[in-house]
């Protein structure tokens, strides 16, 4: 009993320290236009530097949200949406 307690603290410190550290870096996409196509990258950065990307012609926008596959086939999208500022600020 006494070593899941532990475990149990461990983990939830770990989780703790690990979104903290994270929080600095948001999500953004990047959008580059080919001849063809329209290309977009989803990467992870700190959000000082969005406005010096935007100044040298990139088109970067910061992600709100992703929303898996499965929750779109579920049809609980709604759901997910109403869900997402409890759990991600």
């Amino acid at each position: 009993m006494r070593n899941k307690v532990f475990a149990a603290i461990a983990f939830i410190c770990i989780f703790w320290l690990i979104r903290k550290c994270s929080s600095r870096q948001k999500a953004f996409s990047v959008e580059l236009l080919g001849d063809t196509h329209r290309w977009s990258f989803d990467f992870r950065a700190d959000p000082k530097y969005w406005q010096d990307w935007e100044s040298d012609g990139l088109q970067v926008y910061q992600k709100i949200m992703d929303i898996p596959e499965i929750i779109v086939a579920l049809k609980l999208t709604g759901l997910w949406i109403a869900l997402h500022p409890f759990f991600y600020k």
